[in-house]
């Protein structure tokens, strides 16, 4: 969470090798109801950014490994 605010960091993320589903939802603050799901395919090369308050899973939809890379800030914790 950035300090004093109740929104997470973005997060950025680059497809190094493969191809990549990644799905990201978008819950309200009592995490009953979703606001938005998203859907995006990306490969090596391409980048996604995870608005905040995102959660996500990247899938690999491809017949090749998957790598990728995860830039975050660096007090990140995952909760």
């Amino acid at each position: 969470m950035v300090p004093g605010l109740a929104i997470a960091y973005p997060e950025l993320y680059e497809v190094l090798h493969g191809k990549a589903l990644f799905l990201l939802q978008k819950m309200d603050a009592d995490f009953k109801n979703v606001i938005t799901v998203l859907a995006i395919e990306a490969v090596a090369g391409q980048k996604i950014v995870y608005p905040p308050n995102y959660g996500h899973i990247i899938v690999n939809i491809g017949s090749e490994p998957l790598v990728t890379a995860n830039w975050v800030v660096s007090s990140f914790e995952s909760l």
